[in-house]
């Protein structure tokens, strides 16, 4: 069983006696650990330095009488405790005798003491905070303290390589049994600075190469920003006018590697440089870069990336990126010129931009928009002032209002009176009700026997049957035929429990991964030394029932005895495939693949379509046409968020005559031409070929396109289920301290912004009181403008990201009124809620169609002027 190490325990735990805890203050450019006075009273009082420091934190007072130390009682009011006695009394007495009122006399007395301040010469010193930043920078100097501790406590380069590698080079390091061999791999591990050169350009810094200066967000001259990489040095050695090659996974699967040139290199000092001729392997540094090959015009661009991993073979590392890939914007504003002229220097400014701030994304749409993304309102401000002052400076812009990001998603549960049971399961706003036409225009008669998700009939299952391309049953189970009507996808959605939605965000690092980027994790080695990718995606379905235990959602309801296949956590999407077969596996959908075998596969194949299962030739066109309807729903384009989707079955016709593909002057396919896979089970591997070669000879393209096409609608559509769709809301967690004179109208503002109060009370020992509140995205743009205005400026607030919250509003509410709520309506036209005016604003943004009418009164003549 586990163990407690107590020596782990006391190496992570931080305490001023150990040393790891500095006090200081920035500003005044002062620091200082208890070792620092531990050495300066131990000369005094005879004392080890080492058992001196143990004893300035605490409860421990100095006994002048005995000159021991001794422990202090918690009713002794007359001793002081040693921290305050022989530290804060010193630094105290500075401030006293140097802020408010400068005292020369103590000043000199103390300047005998202290040597730094030898050379100062006290009548020049003014009262104030410039006296006290040059006595005590001087005396306890903040990056001496910061260094110090640096260097005793932080593991060096070699020390920290058994503990780093696995982590930024798991492809290589991960897996104990299976480590990379070759030189490379070895400096790694050693630090080597005569190895080969590997070094990981972090991230961009814009700096004045002249003055060798890092400038921030503050432009020196008319020139063109440029920038330096802030480099880490794992081993080998850096030097101008080196040849590196950047490491991606993609250039060397192709075979092509692009290469840099190093430049000029540089040691930080603050916000100063300094050329070096060298950086060994442990050195972190600022280069200057330029493409090899002489292209010097570009050599402050780079294309658009913000960290590369650069080494002198083209056999290196790829290091994983520290920048978390579930970052998303969740507020995005369109930007363009305003004159055409200036799309050349926007597009720059944009690039600059996008490489100096690791938070910002840029997208370029397919309308030839440039839109930017931000993490919110006021990083959108700093963002556009960048962008106008610094990266574009000249060129007037047209920006649009934010546009806040939403994910789609349904409600667990309805209520029975909202639901009629009468009416269509399936129903689509105006901006969708084409689907409806097309899939009446392409309906085909069909002779195969309703499975047990489709509707009953009074036919029988025998007699031909009017099938739409999307029909939604009772149960919600929607079911979407391929354009040529071979194929035919049974899918329900279904919304996740909270613990399987939270465990996926605490794990969405690992599993985008795992799933997405075909990575192991040692996230899910379970104990072991190392782990395979099979092994992982085993222990995710593992994880992932585990979860559903817990929630009860295993045993009861449309999820039990469902199976994990499929998984999305891309772009902040929380979306799962359940396969209510169970013939296939999460492993073998990502990783396994089909068998090699074609005897084995022709019988999986027919035995497959006998049952209704999806074979296995289909499963990568449903997993891809699931992982498209996760990334942008049908609301509005966005990604979905804490969804499963069970696929119920697969439902083939072989030998039934495509729609829309049937020779001239033929008749009407009748029962006798159709028949489904499941009573063709004879024809073997040549029945499903045969299936393969009817797709590709119609006009509708392969099958799989076709199926990847149907799985895609039947994911997006049956979000249209009645009164079930439900958008998920970014909320922001907001703290607000005020004085009790401004509270109520502080609540006022709250109150308009649809915030949910979840604490409040006096913050202790002062007068300020607290309001810890949840607040939408929506309703957080100029927030701290009103709270100012309310408070008369005497207010202190902090914002940030929180959280996903589903909405309990139905953006269609039209769709569900009870009884009650339509006689009360009566004909008066329903307002939109929250939700509705969300999405409408989404998909106007977007240029999708929307309900709004352009033109309101058509049939009535409106002047403007008076006729004269």
């Amino acid at each position: 069983g586990l163990q407690f190490d107590m020596a782990a325990e006391e190496a992570y735990t931080y305490s001023p006696e150990r040393g790891n805890v500095a006090f200081g203050s920035a500003s005044h450019g002062w620091a200082f650990g208890l070792g620092t006075f531990a050495r300066l009273v131990a000369g005094k009082m005879g004392a080890k330095p080492e058992i001196l420091q143990r004893v300035l934190w605490g409860e421990w007072t100095f006994n002048k009488k005995t000159k021991r130390v001794q422990r202090r009682s918690p009713l002794d009011t007359k001793s002081k405790p040693m921290f305050v006695e022989f530290v804060l009394q010193q630094i105290f007495a500075v401030y006293d005798a140097s802020y408010k009122h400068l005292n020369t006399e103590l000043l000199a007395k103390m300047q005998s003491q202290i040597a730094p301040w030898k050379e100062v010469d006290l009548g020049n010193l003014t009262a104030g905070a410039a006296a006290v930043r040059e006595l005590m920078s001087r005396w306890q100097p903040f990056a001496d303290c910061i260094l110090r501790m640096a260097v005793q406590h932080l593991p060096s380069p070699l020390g920290a390589a058994a503990n780093r590698l696995p982590v930024i080079c798991p492809r290589w390091f991960a897996s104990t049994e299976n480590e990379a061999e070759g030189p490379i791999a070895e400096a790694l591990r050693q630090g080597d600075a005569a190895g080969p050169t590997v070094a990981y350009l972090a991230k961009f810094l814009a700096a004045d190469l002249e003055r060798q200066v890092l400038t921030g967000d503050t432009l020196i001259g008319d020139e063109d920003v440029k920038f330096v990489g802030l480099c880490r040095v794992f081993s080998g050695t850096m030097r101008p006018e080196q040849h590196l090659f950047v490491m991606r996974e993609e250039d060397s699967k192709e075979g092509r590697q692009r290469s840099l040139e190093i430049e000029r290199v540089f040691l930080l000092k603050g916000r100063f440089m300094e050329a070096i001729a060298e950086a060994p392997a442990g050195s972190i540094v600022a280069v200057q870069v330029r493409q090899a090959g002489g292209e010097t015009a570009k050599s402050h661009e780079l294309g658009v990336e913000r960290y590369l991993t650069l080494c002198d073979s083209t056999n290196g590392p790829v290091l994983e990126t520290p920048y978390s890939s579930q970052a998303f914007a969740i507020v995005r504003v369109s930007i363009e010129p305003k004159n055409v002229t200036d799309l050349d220097a926007l597009d720059r400014g944009l690039r600059l931009l996008h490489k100096a701030d690791p938070s910002v994304s840029v997208e370029a749409m397919v309308t030839g928009e440039n839109v930017l993304g931000c993490c919110g309102d006021e990083h959108l401000k700093r963002c556009i002032t960048d962008l106008q002052k610094l990266y574009a400076r000249g060129v007037p812009l047209s920006i649009s209002t934010p546009l806040v990001a939403v994910r789609e998603a349904i409600a667990p549960s309805v209520s029975a009176d909202r639901v009629d049971p009468k009416s269509s399961q399936l129903w689509l706003p105006s901006w969708a009700s084409h689907l409806l036409d097309a899939s009446t225009e392409a309906s085909s008669i069909l002779s195969a026997p309703l499975s047990e998700y489709d509707e009953g009939s009074e036919t029988g299952g025998g007699a031909p049957q009017h099938q739409d391309r999307f029909s939604m049953s009772t149960a919600g189970v929607m079911s979407a035929w391929t354009a040529n009507r071979k194929v035919c996808l049974k899918v329900s959605p279904v919304a996740l429990p909270e613990e399987v939605l939270h465990w996926m965000d605490n794990q969405a690092e690992e599993l985008e991964s795992v799933v997405h980027r075909q990575r192991a994790s040692m996230a899910f080695a379970a104990g072991r030394a190392s782990v395979t990718l099979d092994e992982c995606l085993d222990e995710i379905t593992n994880l992932f029932e585990q979860r559903m235990r817990e929630a009860g959602a295993a045993e009861s309801g449309i999820l039990a005895g469902t199976t994990l296949c499929g998984m999305s956590v891309a772009k902040g999407g929380r979306a799962v495939l359940l396969d209510a077969t169970n013939s296939h596996k999460l492993s073998e959908c990502y990783h396994g693949g089909s068998s090699s075998n074609p005897t084995s596969e022709a019988v999986d194949e027919t035995s497959a379509a006998a049952e209704g299962k999806v074979p296995n030739g289909l499963w990568p066109s449903v997993l891809a046409g699931f992982q498209l309807a996760a990334a942008a729903g049908p609301l509005c384009e966005e990604p979905m968020r804490g969804l499963a989707f069970v696929l119920h079955g697969c439902r083939q016709v072989l030998n039934e005559p495509s729609v829309g593909n049937a020779p001239a002057g033929s008749e009407e396919p009748n029962a006798s031409q159709a028949a489904p896979v499941g009573e063709m089970v004879g024809g073997g591997v040549e029945a499903a070929r045969a299936l393969a070669a009817a797709a590709a000879a119609g006009p509708y393209g392969p099958m799989s396109g076709q199926v990847m096409v149907a799985m895609k609608d039947a994911c997006r559509y049956s979000l249209f289920r009645r009164g079930y769709a439900r958008i998920c809301e970014a909320m922001l967690s907001l703290e607000v301290q005020c004085e009790q004179e401004t509270l109520g109208k502080v609540y006022g503002v709250l109150g308009k912004r649809r915030a949910k109060v979840l604490d409040e009370g006096l913050r202790e020992g002062t007068s300020l009181f607290y309001i810890n509140s949840h607040l939408p995205l929506a309703d957080s743009f100029s927030i701290h403008h009103d709270l100012r205005e309310a408070a008369s400026g005497h207010v202190a607030f902090h914002c940030a990201f929180s959280h996903w919250e589903l909405s309990e509003e139905d953006p269609f509410q039209e769709a569900s009124l009870t009884p009650d709520e339509v006689e009360e309506l009566g004909d008066q036209p329903l307002p939109p809620n929250n939700a509705r005016r969300l999405v409408d604003a989404i998909r106007k943004r977007k240029g999708l169609a929307t309900d709004e009418k352009v033109v309101k009164d058509a049939t009535k003549q409106r002047t403007v002027t008076r006729m004269k």
